[in-house]
């Protein structure tokens, strides 16, 4: 890794007409890189979804009341949020597989 000699951000390798240049950001510092190999990664953190009730929750019937007790004691529900954050996860694996090939 290589920092830019004016400001000290991060070098990036970007190739430009056949050669790899590596490329400052924050000022537009660049310079041919050297025979090197240089790879770009970029990690991706999942962030968890916070939802804020505000106000009066919404009045429930008896019935929903039930199926919901149930649904928890018998871990539908459970099964169910595991479902949600797979299919996320992959949406979001799919994303950035299409930002790299792009």
């Amino acid at each position: 890794m290589k920092f830019c000699p004016k400001c000290g951000s991060v070098l990036i390798p970007v190739k430009e007409k056949g050669h790899v240049y590596l490329v400052c950001k924050k000022c537009g510092y660049k310079e041919l890189a050297a025979d090197e190999t240089y790879v770009e990664k970029t990690k991706v953190e999942r962030k968890k979804k916070i939802k804020e009730f505000t106000g009066e929750p919404p009045k429930e019937s008896e019935e929903e009341r039930e199926y919901v007790l149930e649904s928890f004691s018998s871990g539908e529900l459970d099964q169910e949020a595991e479902e949600e954050e797979e299919e996320e996860e992959e949406e979001e694996e799919d994303a950035y597989r299409r930002r790299e090939i792009a």
